[in-house]
């Protein structure tokens, strides 16, 4: 059965707006999501270890009939 999911991305490292985006098609390139939506990107501050770049984040919002420990592996797959 699938389920509704939310995932937080980030990236602050080279192009952090192509990676976003190719971390979406990514993930639903592989078969083992379906992208629902995807919130609009936005830019936040480096949190505990400060002396980093600026973070690009957005969330997406698909469906998934793997487990949580699948879902996991499958994204780890990707980052």
């Amino acid at each position: 059965m699938e389920e509704k999911i939310f995932i937080a991305l980030g990236s602050n490292l080279g192009k952090r707006e192509s990676n976003i985006r190719e971390a979406i098609r990514l993930a639903e390139k592989g078969g083992g999501l379906v992208v629902v939506k995807v919130s609009p990107l936005y830019e936040s501050e480096p949190w505990g270890q400060e002396d980093q770049p600026r973070f690009v984040n957005a969330v997406m919002e698909a469906r998934s009939g793997l487990s949580p420990g699948e879902l996991l592996q499958y994204l780890k797959g990707i980052e």
